[in-house]
């Protein structure tokens, strides 16, 4: 039998190679930070893999060599992003990047450094919106008027969390205007009636994650997300949570049983309760 010489290099054709690397690093995103450091035709494959999914927070950033310049060449793959870094003019850089990022369907800017973000949003298509009241539209701003609600910018909402206290309804009305919203989180202030508002009002509105404020200052941090089994107002649609960790999010940008997923079960658990409670009414 003819031996193969050891000088024979093997050959892969570029686009089963490329498939190859891109493969690994949507299955084992760990090893991504590696895989970017073959060659340079291979960080071309990778990167827009590894910035489908990124976070700039104190405590984690995804993915591990995020730069403004990785960001900025990488915005248009860029579909889940949370901001909340330790760096303020960094966060407000990345926010001014935020129009680059052509393809963003999921925001969270969990830091009080930034007001007034609404201008960075308007060519922005965004379905799932984690946010405070003041970091959207500006220093005092606690509430989300009518005429906010009716923005194009929102007119894609599903999925919308609002980090800080709501106190009254009336602060609360946009929410009222968001055709697409199915799933609310807010955290409203004891006696407050934004609770039973947001039921009555918001006719879409699958699931109201009635939120427990953590730490003012580490909900991001110390957030448990577990749900607590009870329903306020005595509607099936409303859960009581623990305010989203970024763990948690991160879970659900991928993919995983979030959050919004768990509450979802609660409120069908809900629903057949209430089922089985009628049912047995009726006789």
């Amino acid at each position: 039998m003819a031996q193969i010489s050891s000088d024979i290099v093997p050959y892969l054709p570029e686009d089963i190679e490329r498939e190859i690397f891109q493969l690994t690093a949507a299955v084992y995103p760990d090893a991504a930070t590696q895989l970017l450091q073959v060659a340079t035709r291979i960080r071309s494959w990778i990167e827009p893999i590894t910035h489908e999914v990124v976070i700039y927070h104190r405590t984690k950033v995804v993915p591990p060599q995020l730069s403004l310049e990785s960001f900025a060449r990488n915005a248009k793959y860029i579909r889940h992003l949370l901001i909340g870094g330790p760096d303020r003019n960094a966060n407000k850089d990345l926010i001014s990047r935020l129009p680059l990022c052509s393809h963003l369907v999921d925001l969270a800017i969990w830091t009080g450094d930034v007001r007034g973000v609404l201008e960075y949003l308007e060519d922005l298509r965004l379905q799932r919106l984690s946010i405070s009241f003041r970091t959207l539209f500006g220093p005092g701003r606690n509430r989300f008027t009518k005429e906010e609600g009716l923005l194009p910018v929102f007119s894609d909402i599903t999925h919308l969390e609002v980090i800080t206290p709501c106190y009254w309804a009336d602060e609360c009305e946009g929410f009222t205007q968001l055709p697409q919203l199915t799933h609310l989180s807010i955290m409203p202030e004891s006696g407050s009636d934004t609770t039973g508002y947001c039921l009555a009002e918001c006719k879409n509105l699958k699931v109201l994650a009635v939120a427990e404020e953590i730490d003012p200052e580490g909900w991001a941090l110390y957030g448990s997300c577990q749900a607590v089994p009870s329903s306020p107002h005595q509607d099936p649609r409303a859960v009581y949570f623990r305010l989203n960790c970024i763990d948690d999010w991160e879970t659900h940008a991928r993919g995983g049983r979030g959050m919004w997923a768990r509450a979802e079960e609660d409120v069908l658990e809900q629903l057949k309760e209430v089922e089985r409670i009628e049912a047995k009414a009726r006789g």
